[in-house]
């Protein structure tokens, strides 16, 4: 039976690597142009946001400073930023991801992220699902951070969602209460 469960989480982790690959490509690349696996850089992660920006967009420039403040704190808390770029040049992408300390999508790979997510406007900050990979929770980032300085209200769920994610852990609860009594099993 333990054995089931292990190779059921490997089966999970690897299923979340590979949508992690489609949605984000196999690597990021960090300050100075070292790059890192995605699942190296979202491994035990309980919170993730995608930056949409770009180094010529006035308000992106004046939004990163908070998100930063924002992330030092937050961070302590398991989230990890990527960045999405709209930067024009490798060289402007370069100069502007050493302000960051949170990775980014590589700049030949943004463009298909953005579409993916369909971006509209920059600075645009969506928070994803590290359950469910790929699920967006919302893309209303930038105000969430502006009014939630310190992170404590992350991950944003609805109040639907989080009534959702509470009735999943009680029926796991029960089952594995059940099950130390050999109650459910299957024989």
């Amino acid at each position: 039976y333990g054995d089931h469960r292990d190779l059921h989480k490997e089966y999970r982790r690897q299923r979340q690597m590979c949508i992690r690959d489609r949605l984000l490509g196999p690597q990021l690349v960090a300050a100075g142009g070292k790059t890192v696996s995605v699942d190296a850089a979202l491994a035990k992660k309980k919170n993730v946001a995608l930056l949409f920006a770009a180094d010529w967009c006035k308000p992106c420039r004046d939004f990163v400073p908070k998100l930063k403040a924002y992330y030092k704190l937050a961070s302590r808390r398991g989230l990890e930023i990527v960045w999405i770029s709209a930067s024009r040049s490798q060289a402007n992408f370069d100069a502007y991801l050493q302000e960051m300390p949170w990775p980014a999508v590589p700049l030949a790979a943004a463009p298909a992220v953005i579409k993916k997510y369909e971006t509209r406007g920059y600075p645009t900050l969506c928070f994803v699902d590290v359950d469910d990979v790929g699920k967006v929770i919302t893309c209303d980032g930038v105000q969430k951070v502006m009014a939630d300085k310190h992170g404590l209200a992350l991950p944003y769920r609805a109040p639907v969602d989080k009534l959702k994610r509470a009735l999943r852990s009680v029926v796991a609860l029960v089952r594995g209460i059940l099950g130390l009594f050999g109650i459910g099993k299957k024989k």
